[in-house]
């Protein structure tokens, strides 16, 4: 599995740009499924299904627990 991570300082907007020729790069036949791990950010979910179409997106488990453990303390 030859798994890739990037990050960026430049903004959400630049690091989606820089992802998605490298995602269709990557395509190939044998690809079942693909992921795009991603934080809690509202404008990322909105942007991410438009340039890797294909990808299923997925919150990360830090923010899911942050976001349960701030509603049981609330509740």
């Amino acid at each position: 599995m030859d798994k890739e991570l990037r990050a960026t300082l430049a903004g959400q907007a630049v690091a989606v740009t820089r992802l998605a020729p490298r995602a269709s790069q990557r395509e190939g036949a044998d690809l079942q499924h693909r992921v795009a791990l991603t934080d809690g950010a509202a404008a990322l979910q909105e942007t991410l299904p438009t340039h890797v179409p294909k990808h299923t997106l997925v919150l990360d488990i830090i923010h899911v627990a942050e976001s349960l453990w701030a509603t049981a303390n609330a509740l």
